[in-house]
């Protein structure tokens, strides 16, 4: 039951845990998309699976610190949010950039509800005109839905990042390769009838492999 509830956090966590971009906002009206194909692994005790994932993310600029954004694919659908912290002429840029999902429905006298939210902080190392990025991040969800008498329902909590490396080949294009690793903080699973199970910590890691490109300008982006 323990292995099953650590695969059960890391599968309803599997997605990018960032998107592919760099750490400074867009600045106010430029925009981005990004193609993000790659795959993630699954493991948890003595079982492992790798899956292929494919992604592609917008983003505005909605102000000169401030970016906003969606993304969809194997992430199922997520809203994505960039903020600044740093000055543009800081030596190091660092950013927070939460991103989510939430999917609700209901009818026929049964309903499910799920929610994963990811709070990365960001910190961007120039590389010349490319820059090297950090991404620790915490990760949680919550799914729950019944009917028909029965009901089941669970939380989890990951701690991991990404390293990526944006490779700023012209202004309006980029290569982004990125690798991440979540592994399962605690997390509970239920269901009505057959009692619950919980853990903190445990064996078991998602990793992600990313290698995205970068469509259209932002105001870091060289001339």
């Amino acid at each position: 039951m323990r292995r099953l509830l650590v695969l059960a956090i890391l599968g309803l966590s599997a997605c990018m845990t960032t998107p592919v971009q760099r750490v400074e906002s867009l600045g106010k009206g430029n925009w981005q998309v990004g193609i993000e194909p790659g795959a993630f692994t699954i493991a948890g005790g003595d079982t492992a699976a790798t899956l292929p994932a494919f992604n592609i993310s917008g983003r505005y600029g909605v102000t000169d610190k401030f970016d906003f954004g969606a993304r969809i694919g194997s992430s199922a659908y997520e809203i994505l949010t960039k903020a600044q912290l740093t000055d543009d002429d800081a030596s190091t840029h660092i950013s927070i950039a939460p991103h989510g999902t939430f999917i609700g429905f209901g009818g026929g006298g049964g309903g499910a509800a799920y929610l994963r939210a990811t709070v990365p902080v960001m910190f961007g190392i120039p590389v010349g005109e490319h820059q090297l990025v950090l991404s620790p991040a915490v990760q949680t969800f919550f799914f729950a839905g019944g009917g028909g008498g029965s009901s089941a329902g669970g939380v989890g909590l990951t701690a991991g990042g990404n390293v990526g490396f944006n490779a700023q080949l012209n202004p309006g294009f980029a290569l982004h390769p990125e690798v991440g690793i979540q592994l399962p903080v605690a997390g509970a699973v239920g269901a009505t009838g057959a009692g619950s199970s919980s853990a903190t910590g445990g064996q078991g890691a998602l990793v992600t492999v990313t290698v995205g490109v970068i469509l259209g300008k932002g105001k870091s982006a060289t001339p």
